[in-house]
């Protein structure tokens, strides 16, 4: 089984490549590019970001581009047959839930991303894409339901990692049920000597990390609050769990919290113990960085309303830490220590029972500003900042005086839009999705990935770039 189904894929896949390269041979070297704006960021043009500067892409010559890859892709997916689940002899005796249904193709993903021409087309390379749309079958029921939609949601660029998943009513022994496992394979990897100490260092971990989390304050009266947050841990051979902050052969956890409404009392459940860290370092980093990014999404999405079915749900940024812990937006994988998620409700869950009703949206000259950090920075990048006033701090390395940490202080104002610019170029590829067609298949889930400017300004990422920002919209009208 696991065979065919690969070679199904695979099949898929080159079909394809086949009708983008061949429609990209067509255009040949003249194809439409995507705006300059779209991806290029403020410090890699150079000069003032107050400059007028010429857009050498367009949005109307770009947009039959979008429309032939998402054709082809629904030619292919519309010639695909689906197959007959098998049925067994005991098939009437085997007792199924209402909604149960046989294994099936369900979906696929498609993977754009942008040259260094600033071209826009399949993504072929191992690297992280600058647009993913998810298709899913139509048919006279929904074929692709919540559980299905939030699980595609979740779809991360990073390697699979073993860690647990926790969310407000996870119990102890579901805790240590999800555990056991972590423990089994760090123990038979070898790379962990002493197992008592490791053992004893994970059960604190995630307590303190859980504690943590669950302590952060998200606001009664925003449509954005504070939904999940994902930290990835290292074990070394001494059973310490310490900060994944770089690439290396160590052993990999993940930690992965999820904010829930609850429906109803609990009973043995763990109680969230705020003195189990300080408020200070990272629990006060995160409190202040998740109260202005919820300040900052509350405005500029209001302002930027998005239609044609498709709804924003969904806000991912990747958070580093400075030199005196405060927490910022991480501008590449190497000061990477983990992300959190922002989701949209109409009625947000009720995070905190106690507290004020009603909080007035603070004024852009209120809200804190936003700190971005950014690894061995580009020379270029620090001229840049200094050419525009954008305020920054730079850390030596004490060798050679090289400089191998900025962190710039980003204005609520400059991030404001340059997230509202990210949804408008969301809403092009939403305008695109959206044009009628007979095929079967239909767009569920459109997520779209930016690197951060030091100005403030989004771009999509380009090939071989990292992802500090992703934004999710998927298809109410499904």
């Amino acid at each position: 089984m696991k065979k065919s189904g690969t070679f199904l894929l695979g099949t898929l896949a080159f079909l394809l490549i086949i009708f983008n390269f061949s429609a990209s041979a067509r255009e040949g070297a003249d194809s439409p590019k995507v705006p300059d704006s779209w991806y290029r960021l403020d410090e890699d043009i150079g000069g003032l970001v107050t400059e007028a500067r010429k857009d050498t892409g367009s949005e109307e010559k770009l947009a039959p581009v979008v429309q032939k890859i998402f054709r082809a892709n629904q030619r292919v997916l519309d010639q695909m047959k689906e197959a007959k689940a098998p049925v067994f002899p005991d098939e009437n005796q085997v007792k199924r839930p209402p909604d149960w249904v046989p294994w099936h193709f369900s979906g696929f993903a498609t993977d754009m991303g942008i040259t260094f021409q600033g071209l826009l087309g399949l993504l072929t390379v191992r690297s992280n894409p600058a647009v993913q749309v998810y298709w899913y079958k139509q048919g006279p029921a929904p074929a692709i339901g919540l559980a299905e939609r939030d699980q595609a949601l979740n779809l991360d660029q990073t390697e699979p990692t073993m860690g647990v998943s926790l969310n407000d009513e996870t119990t102890v022994e579901e805790i240590d049920r999800q555990l056991e496992p972590v423990m089994q394979i760090a123990t038979a990897s070898g790379k962990v000597k002493n197992i008592p100490a490791f053992r004893t260092n994970m059960q604190r971990t995630v307590g303190e990390l859980r504690s943590m989390v669950q302590s952060i304050e998200s606001r009664h009266d925003s449509r954005w609050w504070f939904s999940k947050s994902r930290f990835d841990c290292i074990i070394d051979a001494s059973g310490n769990i310490l900060p994944a902050v770089g690439v290396g052969g160590e052993l990999r956890f993940r930690f992965e919290w999820i904010r829930m409404k609850r429906l109803k009392a609990a009973g043995n459940r763990v109680a969230a113990k705020k003195n189990r860290l300080k408020p200070s370092g990272l629990r006060e980093g995160l409190q202040n960085f998740v109260a202005s990014m919820e300040d900052i999404l509350e405005s500029a999405v209001d302002e930027e309303p998005l239609g044609d079915g498709f709804r924003l749900q969904n806000y991912r940024v990747g958070i580093g830490l400075t030199a005196n812990g405060a927490v910022g937006v991480a501008r590449g994988n190497a000061l990477l220590l983990g992300h959190v998620y922002f989701a949209n409700r109409v009625k947000p869950p009720v995070i905190r029972p106690s507290g004020p009703e009603k909080r007035s949206l603070l004024t852009q000259e209120e809200i804190k500003p936003i700190l971005l950090i950014e690894g061995n920075p580009s020379p270029s990048h620090l001229e840049f900042a200094k050419k525009n006033g954008v305020e920054f701090e730079a850390l030596e390395n004490e060798k050679d005086h090289s400089i191998k940490r900025a962190v710039y202080r980003i204005g609520a104002d400059k991030l404001k839009k340059g997230i509202q610019k990210a949804i408008k170029i969301g809403r092009f590829f939403v305008k695109q999705a959206n044009k009628p067609s007979k095929s079967g298949w239909k767009i569920g889930l459109l997520r779209c990935d930016y690197d951060t400017s030091v100005s403030g300004n989004l771009g999509l990422v380009g090939l071989g770039g990292a992802v500090a920002i992703e934004l999710n919209f998927f298809n109410e009208r499904f």
